[in-house]
This record gives structure tokens, sequence and C-alpha cells, in this order.
């Protein structure tokens, strides 16, 4: 599920950077700090925006940074277990495909991908099922349901599995018009 939030922080900016507009150091700071960080209670952070600077800068004796209280607003993902949702087959190996979910990419294992017997085929990077002749390859968007759910503390360390063995789920088929 992707989310939006209204956050506040305090940012430190160093002394050599003030030279620079405070506002565009202040947001470039958020955005290292914050996007494709995961937090529990918001998720994985996946664009930060609208930063209000809130109060005037403060030394803190001893230290070389001013801070500057801010509040900004947090855009996110944080799958959930059992949530339905779509996106594109990326990626296809020998053991499953790998599926773009906005910036994550989870992998639905060759054993979800039909209720048939699957072969892969790795000229084409695509996967056929035995009795029902159903083909799924790079480039399909497919409506898939998570089944497993690991997020870490970065987008490259977190895990999402997928089944495309439900009702309802699999490849999403267009129909063209005449």
């Amino acid at each position: 599920m992707f989310w939006k939030q209204r956050i506040v922080d305090v940012i430190g900016i160093a002394p050599k950077e003030f030279e620079k507009n405070i506002k565009s150091m202040v947001l470039n700071r958020l955005r290292e700090t914050y996007e494709g960080s995961f937090d529990e209670d918001i998720g994985i952070v996946l664009v930060v925006n609208n930063v209000k600077i809130k109060s005037e800068g403060k030394i803190v004796p001893g230290e070389g940074n001013v801070y500057y209280e801010v509040e900004f607003d947090a855009y996110s993902l944080k799958p959930e277990l059992n949530e339905v949702l779509y996106g594109e087959i990326n990626d296809a190996v020998e053991f499953g495909a790998f599926i773009k979910i906005g910036s994550l990419e989870g992998l639905i294992h060759i054993s979800q991908l039909m209720e048939d017997f699957v072969t892969y085929d790795p000229t084409n990077k695509s996967f056929r099922g035995k009795e029902s002749h159903k083909v799924i390859t790079v480039g399909n968007i497919v409506k898939a349901r998570i089944i497993s759910l690991s997020l870490r503390e970065s987008i490259e360390k977190s895990k999402i599995g997928l089944t495309l063995r439900q009702p309802g789920l699999g490849k999403i088929i267009a129909f063209k018009k005449k």
C-alpha cells in the first residue's frame, strides 16, 4: 500500500553549505536520509517532498552544524501480507519471475506462477503451462498476492514473495478494440 505522511524532524546543515540555498540543502539532506530507507511505521520511503522549514537555525555549542526544525511529506510503500497488487514482470529466470512493484521487486516462484506444471524457456524468458498452454513472459502485467514479506532497512534487502495461483490472479489480458 502507498502512503503519504507528514513528518517533523530536525536537520543539521554544515557551515560550509551555507552559501547554497538553505531550503534546497535541507531537501537534499532529507532525501539522503529518508529516501530508500525503511521504518516499521512508515514503510519504505520513496519520495520526500513539500519541505517547510519551521524554525530559524539553532546552533548547539561545541558543534559546527546549524539545526533546523522541518516538516515534510514522505511518500512511502508499506506492503502488507495478503495484499493484492499489480506489477510488471521485469525478469524471468529458471526458478521464477521477478515483478516490479513501485521501487520494490518481488519474486513469483515458478511453483506459484499457475495451477499447472510449468516449464521455463530461457530463450524467450517465458514460462508455459504444460496442460493449459498459458504463457507468462517478461513485460506482462500481472495481478498478484503477497504471500511472504521480509522488509529490511533498505529496498535492496527487502524480500517479497508473490503468488498468481489463486482465483482472480494472474496475467492481465488486454482486449483490443475492433
